[in-house]
């Protein structure tokens, strides 16, 4: 079983839009007690539809700061 949170990251943490699209993106974040938590980002107008493909997971550890790599 695992622990999930969604929230929007926010306007400082948003990447650079291109000009179709705002940039803005949610998150859910789900906690596991038998392996690494992981972390899943798609975009905020995205439809129920369009939800199934316009996504990308990270689990804890195979991602960074982005401050430590500027």
């Amino acid at each position: 079983m695992s622990n999930v949170s969604r929230r929007g990251i926010s306007d400082g943490d948003t990447l650079e839009a291109d000009t179709e699209s705002t940039g803005a993106l949610e998150h859910v974040t789900a906690a596991y007690e038998d392996g690494p938590d992981a972390c899943t980002m798609y975009p905020r107008n995205c439809t129920d539809h369009e939800i199934a493909t316009h996504w990308i997971t990270a689990e804890t550890g195979s991602y960074v700061d982005l401050s430590d790599m500027r």
